[in-house]
């Protein structure tokens, strides 16, 4: 994952977050595991529903749900790695999200003031 944080001003940063297509696989695989252990679909047993019915029924959601992972895992390194405090993150303002491609994101941050 590859995070960049540019400061503006004391109390706002950028952040742009670029999540390669191998890390966004891994991820879709543990959420399409998650909705398919809860899904009730007829003619299935539960947890038993293939992967390809459970991406078609619920693609969706299971996409949404990655991109809201991803950025918040992604707000969480960058707090961790740049010792931000983080009051408020807007966004994503530029998001461009391919199914075989990386994932990248651009976010307004608000940050606590240093004293």
């Amino acid at each position: 994952m590859k995070i960049t944080v540019e400061r503006q001003s004391d109390c706002a940063a950028r952040l742009t977050v670029e999540i390669p297509p191998d890390h966004l696989k891994e991820e879709r695989l543990k959420i399409i595991r998650a909705f398919s252990n809860q899904a009730r679909i007829p003619g299935f047993r539960p947890g038993k529903v293939p992967r390809t019915v459970i991406e078609k029924r619920y693609g969706d959601q299971i996409t949404s749900e990655l991109e809201q992972r991803m950025m918040q895992n992604a707000l969480n390194d960058a707090a961790e790695k740049e010792k931000l405090r983080i009051i408020d993150a807007k966004g994503p303002e530029e998001m461009l999200h391919h199914p075989d491609v990386a994932l990248t994101f651009s976010s307004m941050l608000t940050l606590t003031p240093e004293f």
